[in-house]
């Protein structure tokens, strides 16, 4: 009885961790420098000193690169500019050489939970059966930097703007940039 009893628990938990992914709350904007400083910006107020993440690096090839929370950031990691409410900003630890200087994502999942294909990355973050993948596209003047279930381009699961403050050459689909 007990044996049935844990494994109903089991069963319990890993359906309420399933629709416990909060895609606002668990994936934020990191801003690497390039002197290898990494700092992200976040709606969640509640990381701690330690926590693990995936920095997703969005240039092809993507990558998935292991950072850790090494302390809070007093101020947005992006600049004034790049300030959304309510984020929480925080300074990572990625291993050196990871990452390039580059404007990423940051997933709150393992990097175990991620697989590519093709270049590209994706992963089961909310535990519904369906691949989320990361997208980065240009704008006259700054990034839209996505995330998509199903297929890029799929159903928009993230949204975050990036102001890079000059001219770049558009490639962005309606789809990247719609409210």
């Amino acid at each position: 009885m007990r044996k049935l009893r844990a494994a109903m628990a089991m069963v319990l938990l890993a359906a309420s961790s399933a629709t416990a992914f909060d895609f606002m709350g668990s994936v934020g904007i990191v801003d690497i420098d390039a002197g290898g400083r990494a700092c992200m910006d976040i709606a969640n107020p509640r990381l701690r000193v330690g926590q693990r993440l995936t920095v997703v690096t969005l240039t092809a090839p993507q990558a998935a690169v292991a950072a850790e929370v090494t302390a809070p950031h007093a101020r947005p990691c992006r600049g004034e500019a790049n300030a959304r409410a309510g984020d929480a900003h925080y300074v990572l630890r990625l291993a050196p050489g990871a990452a390039d200087a580059t404007v990423a994502l940051a997933v709150l999942a393992p990097g175990s939970a991620f697989s590519a294909m093709r270049g590209l990355l994706s992963a089961d973050l909310d535990g519904d059966g369906r691949r989320a993948y990361f997208r980065s596209c240009a704008s006259a003047e700054g990034l839209h930097l996505t995330v998509w279930s199903d297929a890029p381009l799929g159903r928009r699961r993230f949204h975050a703007y990036h102001y890079l403050g000059y001219d770049v050459d558009p490639n962005c689909t309606e789809a990247d940039v719609r409210p």
